[in-house]
């Protein structure tokens, strides 16, 4: 939008002229984004994408499928709840209401809805995966232990005591962590110098190095934690819910057009 082009327009008539390009930027901005008019339907339109695995959903989501396709067809479940408010608010109120049942027995039983999908895939949860970064990243874990570790748990300590709104800790976390793990692990360049190898340009290289360190230990951290929840997961709780989540996304293919 270039403003000169309603210079004229804005000099004969202010109020007017803010009004309509506000209203132009709105419609520009709505196409661009997921817009859904009513408010409350923003919940059920995360939980049949979380359902479908085709769009934005934050957890749910086939990675297989390009972002841009995700993202068109989560602006079009948007725009089906928005061409259908009547629909939406009536006759798709039971399976607004099968969806946050299925989302609450899924958090009471401590069960993400990927490992539902993992059991209708496979027919069982697979714990290979998280036992092999845990193998493989051992060497460099204990590495990013050693020059992070004390600093990873410094920072988390501080920002979710300072920080009362969450949606600030991971950005916080994240420029703090490097600022803070960057300075103090500066002397390692001139250790690796004394006593490893004399050369600097090998210690920097090391230096440099650290940042993947904290990273493979971090992922064998949540792999961890996530072989540890997947352990006391009840095998036919988790049937059920498979059940549950095949029953529900055929409801959803057979009501929703755009699903």
């Amino acid at each position: 939008i270039c403003l000169n082009d309603y210079k004229e327009a804005y000099l004969s008539n202010p109020g007017k002229t803010i009004t309509d390009l506000t209203k132009t930027i709105e419609e520009m901005m709505q196409q661009c984004i997921t817009h859904i008019e009513v408010a409350i339907d923003a919940p059920f339109h995360e939980n049949i994408m979380g359902i479908t695995r085709k769009g934005m959903h934050p957890t749910s989501v086939n990675k297989a499928l390009p972002l841009v396709s995700r993202h068109k067809y989560s602006q079009k479940l948007a725009e089906f709840f928005n061409e259908n408010k009547d629909l939406v608010h009536s006759e798709l109120l039971p399976l607004r209401e099968k969806l946050e049942k299925y989302n609450a027995r899924l958090a009471k039983a401590k069960i993400n809805d990927m490992d539902v999908v993992e059991k209708i895939q496979m027919g069982k949860l697979n714990f290979w995966k998280d036992r092999l970064k845990l193998t493989f990243l051992f060497p460099l874990t204990l590495l990013g232990i050693l020059h992070c570790g004390v600093v990873y748990f410094l920072v988390k300590w501080w920002v979710e005591k300072s920080f009362k709104r969450k949606v600030f800790y991971g950005s916080v976390k994240l420029l703090l962590g490097m600022i803070l793990m960057g300075l103090i692990n500066i002397p390692v360049i001139f250790l690796f110098y004394h006593y490893l190898y004399p050369s600097y340009i090998l210690g920097f290289i090391y230096y440099a190095l650290i940042g993947f360190f904290f990273l493979a230990a971090y992922i064998s951290k949540m792999s961890w934690t996530d072989l540890k929840r997947k352990k006391k997961i009840n095998d036919l709780q988790l049937k059920e819910l498979a059940q549950e989540r095949v029953a529900l996304l055929n409801e959803i293919e057979k009501v929703i057009s755009v699903a």
